[in-house]
């Protein structure tokens, strides 16, 4: 049997510099608006494979990459072996800091009609520190993820990471259209990444809000 594995580096919590108040903190995606949904996932996204994690893979009989990213198809003979490899994070491996993500999707324009949440230099002032490694729970329901392939379950694992901000930037964000603070329960009705949730004002979040 073929599984879809995808590895992601994923910033779901906010803490305010001064306070140390933490808050869960999600972003609209950009594709799902286009086409009128709302539908809020974690700062941050799938992980670039360095030339040599491609060719690992490629030996292991991975095939069906997204782009650069390490997203692919493989046996359900391989995918424990791969999970296990990805969980060390090893820069030479793949891409381990979501910095990159973060900042391209606050400080740059993906929303229709929405404006940039940050500056570039508000996004430079946000620190991003690795806090654990988790596997999505497995589920027969579909995922909210569009890469999701029909009759191919997937096993997706992600590195956590906690954003520290100034308390201005903070509320800033807080102040933006495209971004939702996020409550504890709210997150907890993805149950763990079975499904997709529901924000108290009915807005879907991502099976991939999990902490």
């Amino acid at each position: 049997m073929l599984v879809r594995v995808s590895i992601g580096n994923l910033v779901p919590k906010i803490k305010i510099q001064e306070t140390g108040e933490e808050f869960f903190v999600g972003i609209l995606n950009s594709g799902a608006f286009k086409k009128g949904r709302r539908l809020i996932q974690p700062l941050g996204g799938a992980a670039h494979l360095a030339p040599y994690g491609r060719k690992l893979m490629e030996k292991e009989g991975a095939t069906d990459f997204h782009k650069s990213d390490a997203r692919f198809v493989v046996s359900d003979a391989n995918f424990e072996w791969i999970l296990n490899w990805f969980s060390i994070r090893d820069s030479d491996h793949f891409e381990t800091d979501p910095t990159r993500e973060i900042m391209e999707e606050l400080s740059t324009e993906e929303l229709l009609d929405i404006p940039p949440v940050l500056t570039a230099e508000e996004a430079g002032a946000i620190e991003v520190a690795f806090v654990k490694t988790v596997r999505q729970k497995f589920s027969d329901q579909p995922g909210t993820s569009p890469l999701a392939i029909e009759g191919i379950p997937s096993r997706r694992l992600f590195h956590l990471f906690q954003m520290t901000a100034p308390k201005a930037v903070v509320e800033k964000m807080r102040a933006s259209k495209a971004i939702t603070f996020l409550s504890e329960e709210e997150v907890a009705t993805t149950n763990g990444g079975a499904k997709k949730g529901v924000t108290k004002t009915g807005d879907t979040i991502a099976d991939n809000f999990i902490w």
